[in-house]
This record gives C-alpha cells, structure tokens and sequence, in this order.
C-alpha cells in the first residue's frame, strides 16, 4: 500500500511511541487502530506501520505485546490463521490444550477418535454413553418386538 507524504505525515502524528508499544491515537474499531488515508478508504493502523517500514503486508499479523492499539512492527509477527486462534484465549484454543476429557479419562491415541466435524472424543466415554443407550433402547426394542408378535421363541 502506498501513502503519500501528506497521508503518511497524517499517520505519523496519530502514532504516539509510548516507549515499549507505539499506541494509534486515532479512531479505533473493535480496539484495533483505522486510518483513512481518504475519504472512501479506511486502512487498519498496524498494518500500515508494517507496510511502510517492513514492506509487504502479510494475510495475518499477530501483535505479540497483545496491545491491540500498538503499530509497533517489531511488535507484529506474519502467522497462519489456525497458529493465531491456536495461541490465544478462545475456547477452541482451550479445548486444544487440554490433555483429559471432562471425566478425566487422558486423551491418547488409543482412547481418542475424532469426529466428522473434527472433535476429539474419549473413547471411554462414549463406551459408556453406548451401554447407557443400549439398556435403555434395547429393552424398549424388546418389549415393542413382543407387542407385534415379532418376539424370537
């Protein structure tokens, strides 16, 4: 992305280096920094920072300081969507780190499948789930198949 000097001037002078983190002093969405160089283009600041110092503007930056207003590019490291979310504190961050299931069974490779939507599931419990099932639906099936008159003798 190219600026030109006035619109870089402008940018400059909403960067207030704090010392550690360079903090976007301008208008903010969702925490993050925006910049409108003009009136029909709103740019996000780190990533402006980082084009005209580093260069090209990789897909993803992570902010490494978690200041989400910092534009410091030492602060911002290029990373792959899945690494980002993996690292963070979302729930599918917490669920990938944890090495039991709830009951405390230990995810290993014999006691772990993994679903079609791409879930880990303990193998225990669902062996447990399945027996649960089973005597609740299986004497249903039972008494029903002696009702139609279908009941092996």
């Amino acid at each position: 992305m190219t600026l030109t000097e006035p619109e870089a001037k402008r940018f400059w002078g909403k960067v207030s280096p704090t010392g550690f983190c360079w903090d976007w002093t301008g208008s903010l969405n969702d925490g993050y920094g925006r910049f409108s160089p003009r009136k029909s283009k709103t740019l996000i600041a780190h990533r402006v920072a980082y084009s005209l110092l580093i260069g090209a503007t990789p897909p993803l930056l992570d902010h490494l300081c978690r200041n989400r207003r910092c534009v410091n590019p030492d602060h911002l490291v290029p990373k792959s969507n899945r690494a980002n979310v993996l690292e963070g504190f979302g729930i599918t961050a917490r669920n990938a780190r944890k090495d039991a299931c709830d009951a405390g069974h230990e995810f290993t490779p014999e006691n772990t499948t993994v679903d079609r939507f791409g879930y880990r599931r303990c193998r225990e419990c669902r062996r447990g789930y399945d027996r649960v099932r089973y005597a609740r639906d299986g004497a249903a099936r039972g008494a029903a198949r002696v009702r139609s008159g279908k009941a092996e003798a």
